[in-house]
């Protein structure tokens, strides 16, 4: 049963980008800016950005104050991702805002490009192209990510559902189909052969949903299909054991 692990730790490290948007020196990405920004307070302590707490007031270090949005990464399949940024550069994401209004804003391609390193980062926001019909029926149907800020380990897991929303919109774009969130449960069989054939999923889009979902409930719609990992199920069957793993299932 290592196997499935294994294919799932080989996708994974194949996953693009995880949760928060992060440039080097000289990058760009395409973005489309989701709901409402959100700020934070953190502070600069021992060479990270860290929460500013109580404690922390209490030594006197000082605050920072940052802001956090959902944003798409429209063309590098990366999904829904979250960028953070200081005050200082947020303002020109609002001047982009002022500048073509919340209409066209929020149905606008922008592009973000990262200058610099340390102290001399700089960040610039322009307008790339409008979202067409079918781009805005994706946007449409994306999940925002909770923005306050999670431990370590909460990101790790934030990270994962972040790539299944992406699989997800992928499905959906393609087949215009509606396709349920993943959720952590897994519904019991009513028939003797519950994989028949669906069509839409990709054997990668099964293995980063499976990565998120308890290992027991993975085994379990393996086993019930008599295969050992992942490359066993035939590509007709792919698509209902998504389903299954979704709760979009053919189970009663």
């Amino acid at each position: 049963m290592t196997d499935v692990w294994n294919e799932i730790e080989t996708a994974a490290e194949k996953a693009d980008g995880g949760l928060f948007i992060k440039l080097k020196d000289g990058e760009s990405i395409n973005l489309v800016f989701l709901g409402a920004p959100h700020p934070i307070e953190t502070a600069f302590v021992d060479g990270k950005t860290v929460p500013f707490t109580e404690e922390l007031a209490r030594r006197g270090v000082k605050s920072q104050t940052r802001v956090r949005m959902n944003v798409w990464r429209i063309d590098d399949g990366g999904g829904v991702g979250i960028l953070e940024l200081a005050v200082g550069f947020f303002k020109k994401v609002i001047l982009c805002r002022k500048k073509y209004g919340d209409e066209r804003f929020a149905n606008s391609v922008f592009t973000l490009t990262r200058t610099g390193e340390k102290m001399n980062t700089k960040y610039d926001v322009l307008y790339d192209r409008d979202l067409n019909a079918e781009q805005k029926a994706v946007r449409d149907s994306l999940k925002l990510l909770p923005l306050e800020r999670p431990d370590d380990d909460d990101e790790k897991h934030l990270a994962a559902v972040a790539e299944v929303f992406a699989a997800v919109s992928a499905v959906k774009n393609a087949a215009s189909a509606p396709v349920a969130a993943p959720v952590q449960s897994f519904a019991p069989p009513a028939a003797a052969d519950p994989f028949e054939q669906r069509g839409g999923v990709t054997r990668d889009q099964l293995i980063v949903l499976a990565r998120t979902l308890p290992r027991e409930a993975v085994l379990d719609a393996l086993n019930r299909g008599g295969w050992k990992k992942f490359s066993d199920i035939p590509d007709n069957q792919l698509q209902a054991v998504y389903d299954s793993l979704t709760g979009d299932s053919l189970f009663a």
